[in-house]
């Protein structure tokens, strides 16, 4: 369970068919092969940036697991090619349908800063890595990370690597998640009412691992939350507090995000009567599936948090910024803060500084209960969204639909 809750995979793995090679190319980009390496760059950089984007050759495991194997590999490959990786940076890596992955921010002998980025896969007793490292500007390493997944999961599916979870107990969302209209787009603040769920109206939250088809056809894994209620009621995706929850205005303007679930032993059964397609009118979670933990009533939690999100899921881990980064840091005091702080006068506390805690728009006070979170603002503005703790520990916590780690 640990890996699951330390990073979210942002794998984009090519479902189309093609012919076999030995390492396909990329289009556009220019590629090298020395020793049974492939080199990949941009074709055109700009502005003194840059991005390699390295294929190794199979190798043997002799033995080791994948989990053990790809950890080891990435930080000795790190430092021989004159990279140092964080003390603090605890090596977090998430394993599902054969893929590995970890992404952080490492500095060369120069102390330049770089972002780093490994993908591995597994076939049988061998393994295949790859490496990219990039500039550590976050819109330059996000354009060309991309066309570098994709190209993986190409040879990821020539080696004869399959992707998991299209059949029972993973969902797989055929279809791209396009944004609505303006006119129809329902904003969380719009669900919000005083007469919400009461504690007792609530099972819990649940969290499943789904496989979701992004733009240009790529497929990525994503834990997705789930609300579950004790009359037998899901909701997909809560994002408002369940105790501030219009659940009546909300089937009536998003029906097709409620159904129903039963519990079977450890399988869980979902009806989903209002989807279009008769397909996605039942899941089955046997597997990759498991209950949060909620908060205690006035608990207070103490620490600096990032989710990173993109892609249309939320992604996070080691210290790298795939599209975009929100942070959050609370103390005991019941003080919240959003506000980007580096180098602050109070190093007890993360390095925010006790102005960083009174700022009008970006800090305030918060309140935890339950499945709750009320982030009270210092301008008066008041925020009632979902939270909850993943069950091995309490440094994974998700707050609305995105899931927050600890800032390293």
């Amino acid at each position: 369970m640990k890996a699951i809750t330390t990073l979210f995979l942002s794998l984009y793995i090519v479902v189309a068919s093609y012919a076999q090679s030995s390492v396909p190319s990329i289009t556009g980009w220019k590629m090298q092969e020395q020793s049974g390496r492939y080199l990949f760059m941009p074709a055109s950089s700009g502005g003194g940036q840059q991005f390699v984007y390295e294929v190794m050759p199979m190798k043997n495991s002799n033995g080791e697991s994948g989990n053990s194997w790809f950890k080891g590999i990435l930080s000795n490959d790190a430092q021989q090619s004159g990279y140092t990786i964080p003390a603090s940076d605890n090596v977090q890596v998430v394993v599902q349908s054969g893929f590995y992955t970890y992404t952080t921010q490492v500095s060369d002998k120069s102390g330049r800063k770089w972002l780093i980025a490994y993908m591995g896969y597994q076939l049988n007793d061998e393994y295949r890595l790859a490496r990219m490292i990039s500039s550590p500007d976050a819109a330059y390493f996000k354009a060309n990370i991309q066309p570098a997944i994709v190209h993986f999961g190409k040879l990821a599916r020539q080696d004869g690597v399959k992707l998991e979870g299209t059949g029972t107990g993973s969902t797989a969302k055929a279809e791209e998640k396009k944004p609505a209209t303006t006119s129809t787009r329902i904003k969380p603040d719009d669900l919000i009412t005083e007469n919400g769920l009461k504690p007792g109206e609530v099972k819990g939250i649940a969290i499943h691992l789904e496989y979701i088809a992004g733009v240009g056809g790529g497929i990525y894994p994503s834990y997705e939350p789930y609300l579950m209620l004790a009359d037998g009621s899901v909701y997909d995706g809560p994002s408002v507090s369940p105790y501030k929850f219009d659940v009546a205005k909300s089937k009536q303007l998003e029906p097709r995000k409620w159904g129903t679930w039963k519990a079977v032993g450890k399988t869980i059964v979902i009806s989903w009567p209002n989807k279009e397609k008769e397909k996605d009118k039942t899941d089955t979670w046997e597997k990759n599936w498991f209950w949060a933990k909620p908060a205690a009533n006035g608990e207070k939690i103490q620490g600096s948090y990032k989710t990173i999100s993109g892609g249309g899921n939320t992604a996070f881990g080691g210290n790298v910024m795939i599209v975009s980064a929100s942070n959050i840091t609370f103390n005991k005091n019941g003080q919240f803060t959003m506000v980007s702080t580096s180098g602050g006068s109070n190093s007890g506390d993360f390095g925010v500084s006790s102005s960083a805690y009174a700022h009008k728009d970006g800090a305030g006070t918060y309140t935890l209960n339950g499945y709750s979170l009320e982030l009270r603002f210092n301008n008066g503005q008041v925020k009632r969204q979902s939270f909850y703790f993943y069950p091995d520990s309490k440094e994974t916590m998700g707050i609305g639909t995105s899931a927050y780690v600890p800032r390293k």
